[in-house]
């Protein structure tokens, strides 16, 4: 999974910390804001941080074996991992002046990507990915507003249904951790008419 995360509005707030003096602040709210979320991504998550593009990240993420990729598991892992990045984003709004304006917005997709680095041998090497899937996961961050999380036309084909609920056409408003888990933790429900009532198992006694 290629995920990519870009702080919405970020191009006008640096306008105005320039105009207002307040170059400073701006620089360390990047950084504290880039190393929260690549933290999230690396530590909380078991991603990879490819690299930093300005205030945008890019990361990759899998689920399975070293031999084979578990598909669907991977995109319910990076989906989750979106959720996380949100709310470490929304916790440096609340402790960062300045920056309640902002959004985040989050482009995933899944597909054989490799990876690899370049430069010298150890820290200061750095990674390198190039796929149609993070070409498409830019895409889709492009395409997302600050409080959009979009998930792409493969990555659906892959999700169990309860991530693709998640989703309307693609799109989730708001997608947290928090929104996450207690959809993925919710019993399932089956809809009649007007009437919804929680799944049950089919009794196969008499």
């Amino acid at each position: 999974m290629s995920i990519f995360g870009d702080i919405d509005g970020f191009t006008k707030y640096v306008d105005e910390c320039i105009a207002q003096q307040r170059i400073g602040e701006m620089v360390s709210n990047l950084h504290v804001i880039r190393s929260e979320l690549a933290a999230t991504l690396s530590e909380d998550y078991s991603g990879r941080k490819v690299r930093f593009i300005g205030d945008c990240i890019h990361g990759l993420l899998a689920e399975g074996t070293s031999h084979d990729t578990d598909a669907s598991a991977s995109v319910v892992a990076a989906v989750k991992a979106a959720g996380g990045m949100r709310s470490s984003f929304e916790l440096c709004q609340e402790e960062l002046g300045g920056i309640d304006q902002l959004g985040i917005a989050i482009g995933l997709e899944f597909g054989e990507t490799p990876i690899t680095r370049i430069g010298i041998r150890g820290e200061r090497s750095v990674r390198c990915s190039v796929s149609r899937a993070v070409s498409r996961s830019e895409d889709l961050q492009s395409g997302c507003n600050g409080e959009q999380t979009a998930l792409g036309q493969t990555a659906l084909g892959h999700a169990p249904a309860s991530i693709r609920r998640l989703f309307d056409g693609g799109v989730a408003w708001g997608l947290d951790a928090g929104s996450v888990n207690e959809h993925l933790s919710a019993p399932p429900t089956v809809s009649s008419g007007e009437v919804t009532a929680l799944a049950a198992p089919y009794d196969f006694g008499e």
